[in-house]
């Protein structure tokens, strides 16, 4: 009987595990949109920099610079990961078809509007819940499975309540690669787009043709999204690729990421090769008042790398030595190094190429890995431990009202 339940509880895990990665995953929407449009742009060398820039894309759409880089998520190539790209000159590539998808397919055109209407909810609901004295991260909890719902719904998947997450859409099979998103991966595919970003804005100097400029932010702003991502605490050392490569079937890897990028994403004392020393803190924490510090680090980033694109453009050259690099937090421990935060729940050991997993699932200050270890039992042990997330109920809350 108990192994019957076993069998039982890892095709239930295998078959949620396929849609589990998505809930939380990354900084939402609303927390995206807000970094790009606290950016100032400048269009001109004679007109003072602003936010909330306009851009107009190839497509006719008209939206912010903060609307771009929350749009990281629902837009690309799902089976063609940016970061996968073996030279730079292919990640450029990959990142060319990538903002391809929401430039110039005609179809992007209501697919935005429809999903920046869906972070506008977000956005009201969660500022409503703030004002309440309500703790942003818990609210997020609270909403994070009907948005879901509406973000698959929009990008082509199903849309029913109870049914919904059984028929992905694009923003769900992209959630199953995201390893763009991740650690050094979110870096690579950053610096793609950004010196894509900036190729464009030199053929706006050699041209004398602004709309290149333009062009250029935008490729700019959908590259930043992979940059905010970097700085989440829960992205910085969660093996995501290593994992979805190793364990078999890949859903129960992606399941295992989601697991750990959820441990970290509380917050890590990180560290930049500048001397800074901060905490850093992950997906759906941005709002809060502890996050103020690392708001900062990421503000600046954002602000430096727009300012690049600029440069580029005013002077026809290409920044090859940007000072960002040097900004990116580092987690203060990693590999075998445990004091102040959780022991690492999986690590990748380059020397050896082997995945290693935490010995003690329970006690996150455990220091102490092992290679000897299975996917799916890690999987099933971890569900006792932590629960995960089931789509089958991701209408609790709309029942009751908040969503129309």
């Amino acid at each position: 009987m108990y192994r019957m339940h076993q069998i039982a509880s890892i095709f239930t895990l295998i078959f949620l595990a396929s849609a589990a990665f998505g809930a939380d995953e990354t900084f939402t929407g609303s927390e995206h949109k807000s970094l790009g449009d606290a950016v100032y742009i400048r269009s001109d060398v004679d007109k003072e920099p602003s936010q909330f820039f306009k851009i107009t894309l190839d497509n006719g759409a008209q939206i912010t610079y903060g609307d771009l880089v929350a749009m990281g998520d629902f837009f690309g190539l799902p089976d063609a990961p940016i970061s996968r790209g073996k030279t730079m000159d292919e990640r450029v590539q990959r990142f060319t078809q990538a903002f391809h998808t929401i430039n110039q397919e005609a179809a992007a055109v209501n697919e935005l509007s429809q999903l920046l209407a869906a972070v506008q909810f977000e956005n009201s609901y969660l500022q409503d819940a703030i004002n309440n004295g309500q703790l942003p991260s818990k609210v997020y909890t609270k909403i994070s499975n009907e948005m879901d719902r509406r973000f698959n719904c929009i990008t082509g998947g199903g849309c029913d309540a109870k049914t919904w997450w059984l028929k992905p859409g694009r923003s769900m099979h992209l959630q199953k690669t995201n390893f763009d998103h991740f650690g050094d991966s979110a870096w690579w595919t950053y610096e793609a787009g950004h010196y894509a970003a900036m190729q464009e804005a030199v053929l706006g100097y050699q041209t004398h043709d602004i709309s290149h400029l333009l062009r250029a932010y935008a490729m700019n702003s959908f590259a930043c999204h992979f940059l905010t991502d970097r700085f989440a605490s829960g992205h910085m050392r969660t093996p995501r690729a290593e994992l979805a490569d190793n364990v078999t079937p890949a859903d129960i890897g992606n399941l295992l990421s989601k697991f750990m990028h959820d441990e970290d994403g509380d917050g890590l004392n990180v560290h930049d090769l500048n001397g800074n020393h901060w905490r850093a803190y992950g997906d759906t924490h941005y709002f809060e008042d502890d996050t103020a510090v690392h708001r900062q680090h990421i503000s600046s980033a954002m602000q430096i790398s727009a300012d690049e694109i600029f440069q580029a453009y005013q002077y026809g050259k290409i920044v090859y030595q940007s000072p960002i690099y040097n900004m990116l937090p580092i987690p203060d421990e990693i590999d075998g190094i445990c004091k102040n935060d959780p022991a690492a729940l999986f690590r990748y050991d380059t020397a050896t190429g082997k995945l290693l997993r935490r010995y003690d699932l329970r006690n996150m200050h455990a220091c102490s890995w092992t290679s000897h270890w299975l996917g799916w039992t890690t999987a099933v042990e971890l569900s006792r431990i932590k629960g995960i997330p089931d789509f089958r109920h991701a209408q609790k809350e709309g029942n009751s009202g908040f969503f129309k």
